[in-house]
This record gives structure tokens, sequence and C-alpha cells, in this order.
């Protein structure tokens, strides 16, 4: 029967206990003593307790070196802060072409993109055998000159 919740055990234990021999309560047995060695446990020092400080340091170095150039980066172009009104106007001229680089630069990008996908579809083309060598000599020096004009502007 399980007993009710709240309310007190009573439990009683009967009987004899027998104590151990002498010898062994003495130490003075064989078996005794190596049960005696087998409990004492020798710690020994881990291999990485002698470089666990220069480790530490090390790592600490280089977080201090990375973060230091993630500080020296330089801002992308007209992310910055804006330009003290101290500035002369021939020193603000220079704060505009930036703009227009990138403008440049992400039309030159997507321009190449579409170059990089005829010509993938002329070599496709020409593996499959539905272009001439001629034809397709001819449209690869129209691509490529296509793509010198875009890079040099």
């Amino acid at each position: 029967e399980a007993p009710a919740a709240g309310k007190s055990l009573l439990l009683q234990l009967s009987g004899q206990g027998t104590a151990p021999p002498a010898q062994a309560a003495a130490g003075g047995g064989e078996a005794a003593g190596a049960a005696e060695d087998t409990s004492k446990i020798q710690m020994i020092p881990s291999r990485l307790d002698a470089l666990k400080w220069p480790l530490v340091g090390g790592f600490a170095g280089i977080f201090v070196l990375g973060a230091l150039f993630l500080m020296r980066k330089t801002a992308p172009a007209g992310m910055g802060a804006p330009e003290p009104a101290g500035k002369p106007a021939a020193g603000r001229k220079h704060a505009a072409p930036p703009a227009h680089l990138a403008e440049a630069e992400a039309h030159v990008s997507t321009n190449l993109e579409a170059i990089k996908d005829i010509l993938f579809r002329l070599e496709l083309r020409r593996q499959a055998g539905t272009i001439s060598e001629e034809e397709y000599a001819r449209e690869r020096a129209k691509i490529e000159k296509t793509m010198r004009d875009i890079v040099r502007g």
C-alpha cells in the first residue's frame, strides 16, 4: 500500500551485523593493503600546463591585432561622416567622383555579367555544333571588343 502524502513513516530494522576481521582492521593482510593501494589516485600535471599562459597571451595578442586591423579599415565611399564645413571647395570636389565611380563600377559589373552570359551561350552553341567556326570567331571578336570598351570606360 502506498502511504498517504504528508504522513511520517516509521521503519524498524532488526538483526545482527558482523564486524570485520581483526587483521583487516589492523592493515596487516595483503588483501587489505592491495585494496588500499588501488584507492590512492596520483594526479599528473596536464601536458599544456606549462603552455597555458603563453597560449592565452598569444590569443589575446591575435585578438588585439584583429581589432586594430578592423579599426584601421577605411569606410566605403559615401558612407563616412559628413565633411567638416571648414574644408575648401576644392577638397569637396573629390567627394563626388567616388559616387560616380561606384555607379560606374556597378554598371561595368552588370555589363560584364551580361557579356559573360552571352559568351557562355556562344560557347554552348559552338560545342553543340549549331554555329560555324567563322560565325563563332566573328561573334567572339565582337564580344571581346565590347568587353574591352566597357573595361576602358
